[in-house]
């Protein structure tokens, strides 16, 4: 939108405004009339603008994992973080992430789709249009992830815990039902314990891959920003 336009926007506001008895005479609506078309002035109407007729574009962030660890509560706290930083500096809007996995784990209940704690009928992208009917988002961001039995390892006194993990990261565009992302990332973790304290914390293992996987995709964000400029899909008003 460029600055002319603005002006113009302006100018609309401007008839209206003089369209009701505010001015004591002419010479204080003109006075009133070249200080709103200041930059200053353009700059907060913008603002308006985009508030009121250009508001945020929204995204929903989905987890789909063993229900083990997505309510792990380290889990639970690290993905919602890395999508707020992917999106920092964008016009789109995080909606909050217990409110996108409410209406995940909802739609999941409602279709029978989970079968134990560690696996859940797939997801496509229909499933997640009908979910984000429930939380109004145009953008769906879904995280898969999947992991490999744990590996053991013993060395001297300790035990060692290892897996691979597998993050499939997809954005989808609800309007056009597209995917503008679709990325994999295979990364390992391990935890490691001393013998006589016990087994090692599998949890850690997974978690550790998967905040790889995580700094992963923000390291590849100036590509993803690029897909996003390419698809048109942000709506600042310059």
């Amino acid at each position: 939108m460029t600055f002319s336009f603005k002006k113009t926007a302006v100018a609309l506001i401007i008839l209206l405004l003089q369209s009701t008895p505010i001015y004591a005479n002419q010479t204080q609506a003109k006075s009133f009339d070249a200080t709103i078309l200041s930059q200053d002035t353009v700059s907060l109407s913008s603002d308006i603008l985009n508030q009121h007729f250009f508001p945020k574009k929204t995204v929903s962030v989905f987890l789909d994992a063993p229900i083990s660890f997505v309510n792990n509560e380290t889990v639970r706290k690290l993905v919602p973080e890395k999508a707020n930083l992917l999106f920092e500096g964008t016009d789109i809007l995080v909606l909050p992430f217990e409110q996108s996995m409410s209406a995940l784990r909802t739609y999941k209940e409602d279709n029978r789709m989970i079968v134990n704690e560690y696996y859940s009928t797939p997801l496509n992208r229909e499933d997640l249009r009908k979910i984000t009917d429930e939380t109004g988002s145009n953008y769906a961001l879904f995280i898969k992830v999947t992991n490999s039995s744990p590996r053991v390892n013993s060395i001297l006194f300790t035990i060692t815990y290892e897996t691979t993990v597998i993050c499939d990261i997809r954005l989808l565009n609800i309007a056009t039902n597209k995917y503008i992302i679709s990325k994999e990332i295979v990364k390992d973790g391990s935890s490691t314990s001393i013998a006589i304290l016990g087994m090692p914390d599998f949890n850690n293992a997974y978690i550790e891959a998967l905040k790889k996987s995580l700094e992963e995709m923000l390291a590849d964000k100036s590509n993803i920003m690029t897909q996003l400029k390419q698809n048109n899909l942000t709506n600042t008003v310059e």
